[in-house]
């Protein structure tokens, strides 16, 4: 835009000493305010709406809109259009309107209005070739910028892409290696339940067993006690019965003594009752 003022004259006195040079505009809103007054002064001047913002530009977004304000800024330079009258407006802080922007074609002569038909129809490319070397080889280093800002763009896009389908792939690794872990885990304790079942069973066999043992010499233990109990039990039936024949004979014995007895004292009276008669 500053070489465009410098050689061909248009906009000029809209900027100061200071914004003619490009190193006093180096922050964003300064960018804007100075892009936002060109477009003002290249709307009011042609008469056509600039459907372009500079906050779009500033951020290289909107790269034809951009084209179509340098396209609407060069037709202006060929067309050598006054611009004295929209850099006082815009100055003055006016802003482009619907009559603002009407007002230029009215007065314009009728060489301009008969040429802006013929203007309207030229191409792009025709537009170019005519437009100052300067202001084309500017076009052409924001264009190459604009490009190599979207590419940086879709590169870090890329990246970070790249990055997110990374981090995920690593969660999906973490939770399989947690899930993998989990799995052993499980099994450990089924092999740690298993062996405990088993021990018991071991020890419910063994107990069994020794019940089974111990229940069997207490049975042969009750028989010998059984068998010693039956033995002395015959052992005194026999006492028991060779003392009643103990008995029995020694009451005969007393019955045949008292009978011997009594018939001696019989006798006995039988000799004194014979010998008183």
């Amino acid at each position: 835009i500053l070489q465009v003022i410098r050689t061909t004259g248009f906009m000029k006195g809209l900027y100061g000493e200071s914004d003619m040079k490009s190193d006093n505009v180096k922050e964003r809103e300064a960018k804007i305010t100075f892009l936002q007054k060109a477009i003002d002064v290249v709307a009011m001047a042609s008469g056509e709406a600039v459907p372009v913002r500079p906050s779009k530009i500033v951020a290289g977004h909107e790269p034809e809109r951009t084209n179509e304000f340098l396209q609407a800024l060069a037709q202006c330079c060929l067309s050598k259009l006054p611009s004295e009258d929209a850099v006082r407006r815009v100055l003055a802080g006016e802003k482009p309107d619907a009559k603002s922007v009407a007002a230029p074609a009215k007065t314009q002569g009728k060489e301009n209005r008969d040429e802006r038909p013929s203007r309207q129809r030229e191409t792009k490319k025709e537009v170019e070739f005519k437009e100052p070397s300067g202001s084309r080889e500017r076009q052409e280093k924001e264009a190459s910028s604009q490009d190599r800002h979207h590419r940086d763009r879709d590169r870090d896009k890329s990246k970070d892409g790249d990055k997110d389908r990374g981090r995920d792939r690593d969660r999906e690794r973490e939770k399989e290696r947690h899930a993998a872990r989990d799995g052993e885990r499980d099994r450990e304790r089924t092999k740690d339940g298993h062996r405990d079942r088993d021990s018991e069973r071991r020890r419910e066999k063994e107990t069994n067993a020794e019940g089974s043992k111990e229940r069997v010499g207490d049975g042969a233990r009750d028989r010998e006690r059984g068998g010693e109990r039956r033995e002395r039990g015959g052992e005194r039936k026999d006492r028991e019965e060779r003392g009643d024949h103990r008995v029995a004979a020694g009451s005969s014995k007393d019955k045949d003594r008292r009978r011997d007895k009594q018939r001696d004292e019989e006798k006995k009276d039988v000799k004194v009752s014979g010998g008183s008669k």
